[in-house]
């Protein structure tokens, strides 16, 4: 059974694409694999945001965004509780064919980040994450690099 995963990545870690190594992902819990329309959207942003939140520490510290790939993936076996009807899990190498789109904190906001660790955090947190299709990377690498 194939599932909706979601791995977080700071942008300078997204650059190397597709040589990347998330050490987390989430998805949704299997109870909730027979969702369809709003429901299944809520669970899927549901789980892209805990990616989104887990790194919104070390970002903050680094001056730079966050990037979350979205990718679908074998079910993962070793899954913990991340809350609500999300899992999180340590991936495996992750294969950048399973990957379809990525979701990137919006370049306007990531403008604004300095040097100051809580200024950019609370930048972070407000920040909107802006959707990518993955045959778009090359171009959204590019736009990071200005």
């Amino acid at each position: 059974m194939s599932v909706r995963a979601y791995f977080p990545l700071t942008v300078s870690e997204f650059r190397a694409w597709p040589n990347v190594t998330p050490s987390i992902a989430f998805t949704p819990h299997p109870r909730t694999h027979g969702l369809k329309g709003d429901a299944l959207d809520e669970v899927e942003w549901l789980a892209m945001s805990y990616a989104a939140a887990a790194l919104e520490e070390n970002a903050a510290q680094a001056g730079e965004g966050r990037v979350v790939l979205a990718a679908d993936i074998p079910a993962p076996r070793n899954t913990t509780d991340a809350g609500g009807d999300v899992l999180a899990f340590e991936p495996a190498q992750l294969d950048p064919s399973k990957v379809v789109s990525a979701h990137i904190d919006d370049p306007d906001e990531l403008s604004r980040l300095g040097s100051d660790a809580q200024a950019n955090l609370s930048i972070l947190r407000d920040a909107s994450l802006v959707w990518y299709d993955a045959s778009e990377f090359r171009e959204l690498i590019e736009l990071t690099l200005k």
